[in-house]
């Protein structure tokens, strides 16, 4: 079910991010460090503000992910 929405939304031109990303967040998430103060930061939270708020941009995609806390 999330891959076939992920799918249409990447159709729909909303900000997805690659699965070996989508990987490392979920490990980051899961291991409870979001909870903990870390924080998403960089061009991947970018993509998350431009979703919420339904704006379509030029590709900002890095390979990196970048966080703080």
């Amino acid at each position: 079910m999330v891959v076939r929405s992920v799918r249409e939304l990447r159709k729909l031109g909303f900000a997805v991010i690659e699965d070996k990303a989508g990987a490392t967040l979920a490990a980051l998430h899961n291991h409870k460090l979001f909870a903990g103060g870390l924080t998403l930061i960089g061009s991947h939270a970018y993509g998350v503000i431009l979703n919420h708020l339904s704006v379509k941009a030029a590709s900002y995609l890095t390979e990196d992910i970048d966080a703080m806390r």
